[in-house]
């Protein structure tokens, strides 16, 4: 009898580990998904060209010794919608001062309709583009809206998946300015 309750405990054992190793990866999961995704490790961005809405092509290092925030974004996803507004209070802190450029990631949107979709941000003065340079996958965007402050070196000092606030925005690029 003795050995049939030990066996029992042993296999009851097993089971009580199943939550634990439930839990643990859960926050795993957690912590990843909720990190600031900081890049601490500076990492430097290669040069791209990318035209604007306006047919003027541009290189990043055109602004080099200025801070850039890329913005990726598309015309249909309402949190992107939440980050121009994000975006509106950042570009009045620092104006000309630091460049921010949007890039619309999806392919299928036209010039039209990104041309549109700004001219409701009457105060989204900063430079608008589509990815015609992959930058998208050189980012590793998968997510959208995605922030990413490059310094006035050309290191990537901030990358952020979701809506970033422009007080968080704002301080991250005082940290470089």
């Amino acid at each position: 009898m003795s050995q049939k309750r030990s066996k029992d405990k042993k296999k009851n054992r097993k089971y009580y580990l199943i939550p634990i190793f439930v839990v643990f990866i859960l926050a795993l999961m957690y912590f990843f998904i909720t990190s600031d995704n900081t890049n601490d490790d500076e990492q430097y961005t290669d040069d791209f060209t990318l035209t604007d809405m306006n047919g003027q092509t541009f290189k990043l290092s055109d602004f080099q010794g200025k801070v850039v925030v890329l913005d990726f974004m598309a015309t249909w996803c309402k949190p992107c919608r939440i980050q121009i507004n994000e975006l509106i209070e950042v570009w009045q802190e620092y104006g000309d001062q630091i460049v921010i450029i949007s890039v619309a990631i999806d392919p299928m949107e036209t010039d039209e309709e990104l041309i549109s979709f700004f001219e409701e941000y009457e105060d989204a003065t900063w430079i608008h583009a589509k990815d015609a340079a992959e930058l998208t996958q050189y980012h590793e965007v998968a997510a959208i809206p995605t922030m990413v402050i490059i310094d006035q070196n050309g290191n990537i000092v901030f990358r952020h998946v979701g809506v970033t606030s422009a007080s968080e925005l704002i301080n991250e690029i005082e940290k470089v300015i």
